[in-house]
Order: structure tokens, then C-alpha cells, then sequence
């Protein structure tokens, strides 16, 4: 009888191993490459494509750039060998290798470009003192960004290539906006807010089909809802409020809830083809981050730390997390080398599962690359 009792309870704990296995196996393990002290923390940027090419960077006074890019193999470059002089701010990166941003002159109006190793520096025609500002390239090399000129109100564009006139994206509520993300599709995902009250901005998001126009699910469609990143099938990822629930939404299932870690508050930030997540989340004081996430989530370059960000970054309760098939757990928990650092931050996330931000190293900012090396 004790016999056939253990041998019942060896066979619960195997089914409750097997089961914790398969749950676990859903993530990759990786490995943390530190690639250096961010110089500024306060205005820098990261962004990868899926070829594993990196840039990273930080504006420093009098609008100079220390940046660097790193390639696949490891090799790195500094971006005076690669850009010259010119102070840019890199937005994004496509797998062909051609980069988007924008340079800061001297009179601080924003030249929007689009720069590859055969063509230079390609600047997109926008009208007199006016600013441009490009946020997102695809593979065709449609861009996504926004314009504004004197008094009037910044305005979501799309751009056809570096070289062709840009289409202002009727958003409907007439408020500022901008062009967040752009997919192979040519579809582009956007914000609009509005400064009346700075301190308390009203936000919400826009889909623009290039065939359709505006085509945003009626779900997403009201007040606080951000949209942050829009893969390749046209799945949404974002979040309904400073304090609201992270989701991702498909045209088969509409709007799904990203599971939280504990009671803490996640902010989304990329999601990948294969359905892969990365974000943040803080789980110390929620209602002490409700202005300051309203904020940031009403920011066109949110994939760049500014102030707001770091400050996030800085405070404790902070880490970093991974959702993949329903599922999400802290992404400190998948990474071997993790204890040395204070917390990770992630940024972007390729197809190929690698993840590029910025974390806290004994109390010392550093840019870190996450390469998968099992799951």
C-alpha cells in the first residue's frame, strides 16, 4: 500500500516537472553582451534590425553625438567613421542596412533623412522651417514620421521613399500627431495628443492603411489607448492608459490581455513577427507612475530614453519582461549574468529573438544586447 502511494506521488511531482518544463521552454535562455557606458542617459537611443546590425548612441551638449554602430560579427564602429560629422539621431534601421532619423542644424529645425552606404545621406523635401521628423523605415523603404512648421500642428506623415513628397495622415480629432511605426504593408501606427494641458495630455491612436486610410479597430479607437508596435500580419501591440492593461490585438481574436507579473504595471514597448514581447514593468508604486507614464506614452520618439524614461529606469521595483503564448515573465529570470546588473530595460526585439536596451550596471548606465541561445 505505502508502495503504490509513492509511486503515485513520484508520478504527480513528474507530470508537475514535465509541466513546468514545457512552460519554461516557451522562452529562450540568453546571454548579456555589455556594449558600454551610455554617455547621456537622458537622450539617447538603441535600435537593431534582424540581420543583428546595432546602433546606439547618446546626444551630448551643443547637440554632438557619441554613437557607435556594431555590426554581427562584433565589430564596431564609431558613427564619426561611418556619418562623419554630422550630429544624427537614428530611428531605426531596416535589414538592408538603410537608416532612418533626422539631423539637428544650427537654427534647430529637424532635416528628416534616410542614409544607406551607396546613396549617402537622401534628406526628404519638406517646406521652408519646417521640422521633419522620421521614425520608422520598412524593407520597401516607406517611412514613417511627422511634420511641423511654425505655429501649426505636428502631423503624421507617410513617405513613399526619402525622395518622394509626403502624404499628411488625416488622424480626424485635429490634435498633434506623428507616425510611430510603419510594416511591410505599408501600414502605419501613430499617436495624437494634445498639449493644451501639458501636464495632463489627452492621447490616442491611429491605424492608416495606405489603400483604406484610416482603419482603426473600433476597440482602440477612444481616449488614452497607445499603440506601440505593429508586426508584419498587422497585429497591434499597446496599452489602454498609463495605468491600463498591455495587449496585443489580432484581426482573428481583436484585443488579448498581456497577463501581468503580480500587481505590477507593464509598458509595452516591441513585439516581433513571431509573437514575441519585451517591455517594462514596475511593481513598488503604481499611482506614482500614473503622470509620468502618461507622458511618456504620449511621446513620438518613445524608443528613445529621455528623462522621463530614465527616471522610470532609475526607481525600484523596476525590471524587465518577456511575453510569448500568453505567458509573461521577468526577462531578469532568462538571462545568465543578469545578478551583476541592477535591471535591464529592453528596448527592441528582432525576429531572430534578439533584444537590444539599456540597463542599470552598479548603479552605472550601459547599453546590453541579449542573444538567444536556447529554448
Amino acid at each position: 500500500m505505502k508502495k503504490g502511494v509513492g509511486l503515485f506521488l513520484l508520478a504527480i511531482l513528474f507530470v508537475v516537472a514535465l509541466f513546468s518544463l514545457q512552460r519554461s521552454s516557451r522562452f529562450y535562455r540568453y546571454e548579456l553582451i555589455d556594449l558600454g557606458e551610455v554617455a547621456n542617459p537622458r537622450n539617447t537611443g538603441i535600435c537593431l534590425n534582424d540581420r543583428g546590425d546595432i546602433f546606439y548612441y547618446s546626444i551630448l551638449k551643443g547637440e554632438t553625438v557619441q554613437g557607435f554602430f556594431r555590426e554581427p560579427d562584433g565589430a564596431i564602429k564609431p558613427f564619426e567613421e561611418v556619418f562623419g560629422q554630422t550630429p544624427v539621431q537614428l530611428t531605426d534601421i531596416n535589414n538592408a542596412g538603410r537608416v532612418c532619423g533626422y539631423v539637428i542644424g544650427a537654427t534647430a529645425t529637424h532635416r528628416a533623412f534616410v542614409w544607406d552606404t551607396t546613396s549617402g545621406f537622401q534628406f526628404v523635401e519638406t517646406p521652408p522651417d519646417s521640422h521633419a521628423y522620421i521614425h520608422d523605415i520598412n524593407e520597401s523603404g516607406e517611412l514613417a514620421g511627422a511634420v511641423s512648421s511654425g505655429t501649426d500642428k505636428m502631423k503624421p506623415h507617410f513617405w513613399k521613399s526619402a525622395t518622394a513628397d509626403g502624404l499628411p495622415l488625416d488622424a480626424s480629432r485635429g490634435w498633434n500627431g506623428y507616425g510611430r511605426r510603419i510594416n511591410e504593408m505599408g501600414t502605419v501606427i501613430g499617436g495624437q495628443f494634445n498639449v493644451d494641458n501639458p501636464l495632463n495630455p489627452m492621447t490616442a491612436a491611429f491605424v492608416w492603411s495606405p489603400t483604406e486610410g484610416i482603419v482603426t479597430p473600433e476597440k482602440l479607437d477612444q481616449l488614452g489607448v497607445a499603440l506601440l508596435a505593429i508586426n508584419d500580419r498587422g497585429d497591434l501591440f499597446g496599452q489602454f492608459g498609463p495605468l491600463g492593461d498591455s495587449f496585443v490585438w489580432t484581426r482573428s481574436s481583436g484585443v488579448k490581455k498581456i497577463p501581468p507579473i503580480g500587481r505590477a504595471i507593464l509598458v509595452p514597448w516591441d513585439f516581433n513577427n513571431r509573437g514575441q514581447a519585451i517591455g517594462v514593468y514596475n511593481e513598488s508604486n503604481p499611482s506614482g507612475f500614473r503622470d509620468l507614464l502618461r507622458r511618456i506614452l504620449s511621446l513620438p520618439w518613445i524608443d528613445r530614453f529621455t528623462g522621463p524614461i530614465v527616471n522610470w529606469l532609475d526607481a525600484t521595483g523596476n525590471g524587465g519582461f518577456l511575453y510569448e503564448e500568453g505567458e509573461t515573465i521577468p526577462l531578469e529570470d532568462q538571462v545568465g549574468g543578469a545578478s551583476k546588473w541592477d535591471v535591464l530595460s529592453p528596448m527592441r526585439i528582432n525576429d531572430p529573438g534578439q533584444i537590444v536596451g539599456i540597463g542599470l550596471k552598479r548603479g552605472v548606465h550601459h547599453f546590453f544586447l541579449l542573444e538567444p541561445v536556447r529554448k
